[in-house]
């Protein structure tokens, strides 16, 4: 047999490598450790210098920017959500427009859904206008503007 590291067959127990250092390999690797964390420091002092550097030598901001940047309307502001409010009024309406209800206590009135009311002037159609009163104005025998036709004269009209 050939002897390894230059011991012979009759080494003595224990280690055999004498050159390893536990102590001196722990020292080595907190000192690393260390080294690093100062170099670290260092490039980071170092960047926050040169960010302040180069902060102080931009120029200052446009004033055209300044002039056009969006302003709040002066107090007091009465819409702040303008989406939520249209939505509200949306559901108010669609409420009136598809529920039944009193339309006027005094005169007794009342609304329907307005899908009903299409259905009854769908079956019955629109009323006669009432007559014009006779007045005493010398045109009382022409129609004016505010008179409305009979509904046969629109009909009438529209056709070619």
């Amino acid at each position: 047999m050939t002897e390894r590291h230059g011991h012979g067959m009759n080494a003595p127990p224990g280690p055999t490598d004498a050159e390893l250092n536990a102590r001196g390999i722990v020292g080595f690797g907190i000192g690393l450790a260390i080294l690093i964390a100062a170099v670290l420091g260092v490039v980071w002092l170092f960047s926050v210098g040169l960010k302040s550097a180069r902060a102080s030598h931009d120029p200052a901001p446009s004033p055209l920017a300044e002039a056009n940047a969006r302003r709040l309307p002066p107090e007091p502001r009465l819409q702040t959500a303008p989406n939520d409010d249209m939505r509200t009024l949306r559901a108010r309406e669609d409420a009136v427009l598809s529920g039944y209800g009193p339309a006027d206590r005094a005169t007794g009135t009342a609304r329907i859904p307005i899908d009903r009311a299409i259905e009854i002037l769908a079956r019955t159609g629109l009323p006669e206008p009432a007559p014009p009163a006779a007045s005493a104005s010398p045109t009382a025998g022409a129609p004016s503007a505010a008179t409305p036709a009979p509904p046969g004269a629109h009909k009438e009209k529209a056709k070619p």
